[in-house]
């Protein structure tokens, strides 16, 4: 957004929401861009029903709102600052100059939770599926 939009609100303005909404709008290119190419999808299962457990045992996972340890999800992980919001990616190798990321709160670590989460599930179930073959 340019100055001069910015100069038409007014500098007493009590309408939060306006002020945030333009706030929005100018950083939505920062945080809804083109998402990378995934890669093909695969399924680490390879027990019929054991795809069936891990989302059974993923929805309680996230019933009881767990977090799991050593995967920098817990506030006793975090450094002094707390959660990361700000990521930064080299790009060195590339030739190119660093890239940083801003990774608001509110946006990626209930992400990064859920990630946390289905990861552990997933190396449980495919240990106990393992163990039973």
């Amino acid at each position: 957004m340019d100055d001069e939009e910015w100069e038409d609100v007014p500098p007493e303005t009590t309408d939060f929401a306006m002020v945030a909404s333009l706030i929005a709008d100018e950083q939505a290119a920062q945080f809804l861009n083109e998402g990378a190419q995934a890669p093909e999808d695969q399924n680490p299962f390879n027990h019929i029903d054991a795809e069936a457990v891990f989302k059974q045992a993923l929805e309680e996972v996230e019933a009881i709102e767990y977090i799991p340890s050593g995967l920098g999800m817990l506030q006793e992980e975090w450094d002094k600052d707390g959660y990361p919001e700000i990521e930064v990616i080299s790009g060195r190798k590339r030739g190119k100059q660093d890239l940083t990321i801003v990774l608001p709160d509110f946006i990626w670590r209930p992400r990064a939770i859920r990630w946390c989460q289905a990861l552990t599930v997933l190396y449980q179930t495919i240990d106990v599926v393992m163990d039973t073959e």
